[in-house]
C-alpha cells in the first residue's frame, strides 16, 4: 500500500487566546472551519505584504523602525 501525500503542507502556529476566539466565531458565522478562515486570512495578509514590499513600504517600515529604536535608546540611557 502506498502512503498518499499531503497536497497541502499542515503547519503549527501559536496564536493569542483572543484572535483564536474571533477566528472561531466569525468561521461559524460564515459557515467554514476554522481552518479555511485562518487560511484566507493569512493569504489576504501575504497579498497586501506582497503590494507593500513592491513599493518599498516595508523596507521603509523597517528604517522606521530602527530608527525609533534607536531614538527611544538614547532618550532612556541618557533618562538616568
Amino acid at each position: 500500500m502506498t502512503e498518499r501525500k499531503r497536497v497541502r503542507p499542515m503547519v503549527a502556529i501559536t496564536i493569542d487566546p483572543d484572535v483564536l476566539e474571533f477566528l472561531t466565531k466569525e468561521a461559524e458565522r460564515l459557515k467554514m472551519s476554522r481552518s479555511r478562515l485562518i487560511e484566507n486570512c493569512l493569504m489576504l495578509a501575504v497579498n497586501d505584504y506582497k503590494i507593500l514590499k513592491k513599493v518599498g513600504l516595508i523596507d521603509a517600515a523597517g528604517v522606521l523602525k530602527s530608527f525609533q529604536a534607536k531614538l527611544n535608546s538614547e532618550i532612556f540611557a541618557g533618562a538616568h
